[in-house]
Formats: C-alpha cells, sequence, structure tokens
C-alpha cells in the first residue's frame, strides 16, 4: 500500500514539474531579455516607464516614446545576453550557439506573434497599401529595432571572447598575486636562515 502511495505521489510530481517546463517553453525567447532589460535597471527613462504595458494592451506607441525606448534597450539587450550565456557556465559556448539558431532574421518580440509584447498595431500597418507618412516611419521604426536586435544575438562569438578575456585578466591577476606572495616568501626565508645560521653560531662560541 505504501508503495503504491509512493508511486502516485511520483506521477503527480513529475507531471506538475512536466507541467512547469512546457510553461517554460512558452515564454517567447526574447521575453525574457526585454523584462530582464527593465527589472535590472532601477530608474528607466521616464518615457519608458510604461513601455511594456503599453505593449500588452495592444496600444499604438508614438515616435517621441518609441525612439528613445528603442535605443535604451539596444543598449542593454547585449548586457541581458551576456548573462544568459554566463547562466549556462561550464557550457558557455553551447548556449552562444543556442542563442545564435534562435535568432529569426529581422523579426523580434514586437513582430512575433509568439510574444506577449507582439505589436498588433505593426501587423496591421504592414499590411495597409496606402500608408501615411507617419505609419511609414513607425514601421520603419520597428523594421530598425528589430533588425538591430537580429545582429546582437548574431554577435554571441564577441560575448563569448570577451567572457574569455576577462576569464585570462583574472587568472593573470591571480598568478602574479601569487608569484608577488611566493617572492615574498622566498626573500624571507633566504634572509632568514642565514640570520638564523649566525645567530646559533655566535651562540655556541
Amino acid at each position: 500500500m505504501k508503495y503504491l502511495k509512493l508511486v502516485a505521489l511520483f506521477t503527480v510530481f513529475n507531471t506538475y514539474a512536466f507541467g512547469q517546463v512546457l510553461d517554460s517553453d512558452k515564454t517567447h525567447y526574447f521575453d525574457k531579455y526585454i523584462e530582464g532589460v527593465f527589472k535590472t535597471i532601477e530608474n528607466p527613462p521616464v518615457k519608458c516607464v510604461n513601455f511594456l504595458d503599453e505593449l500588452v494592451q495592444s496600444n499604438r506607441i508614438e515616435d517621441s516614446v518609441l525612439n528613445p525606448c528603442f535605443s535604451w534597450i539596444e543598449k542593454e539587450i547585449p548586457k541581458q545576453i551576456k548573462f544568459d550565456i554566463l547562466s549556462y557556465r561550464p557550457k558557455e559556448k553551447l548556449r552562444a550557439e543556442a542563442i545564435k539558431n534562435q535568432a529569426i532574421f529581422g523579426t523580434c518580440y514586437l513582430k512575433d506573434p509568439d510574444s506577449k509584447y507582439y505589436d498588433t498595431s505593426y501587423a496591421e500597418l504592414d499590411l495597409k497599401l496606402n500608408k501615411s507618412t507617419e505609419e511609414k516611419s513607425y514601421i520603419d521604426n520597428i523594421n530598425s529595432h528589430c533588425n538591430t536586435l537580429h545582429m546582437m544575438q548574431l554577435e554571441t562569438d564577441y560575448i563569448l571572447k570577451e567572457i574569455r578575456n576577462k576569464k585570462a585578466q583574472r587568472t593573470m591577476t591571480t598568478l602574479s598575486t601569487g608569484g608577488a606572495v611566493i617572492g615574498s616568501l622566498a626573500i624571507l626565508i633566504l634572509v632568514a636562515i642565514p640570520a638564523a645560521i649566525i645567530w646559533l653560531l655566535s651562540d655556541g662560541i
């Protein structure tokens, strides 16, 4: 009877855990970066405070807000990608390759229906034949932003190189510090031993 209870409990646990995995897979691969940007910065630009909320509510954002927010996001995204890669230690290289493979040309959270920040305004305007100057500007800004983010995903090799360089610098610093300590000890020993011998001899005399 106890055995059956244990099997039942194990089955429930695995079903729950599997459900959690499925839920995490539903998250758009780029959403976590965007959310990470807003969570890690204590004081985002004033115009960008409600940026994600506006997207979730499918509100079209004005260019006066869109442009500074895009610039800010583009500046912060590489840090999020780097954090993602580092979180997979010691398999940084595999994670960097996976990020590159996930990248879809010219597509980002605003243009991908799987993202919760999918911009329905963009989709509607993109299909519109006779766009106003303002509408064309809106479309161009989003296309430019998505292309920039796409290129960042393809540049994970540079991030890996930066990680390796910093690791090498830390190693060199550790070695130089260790070398200095060993050198100091060696000098101390070389000075102390003759001094001790002289003291012993003089004592004997």
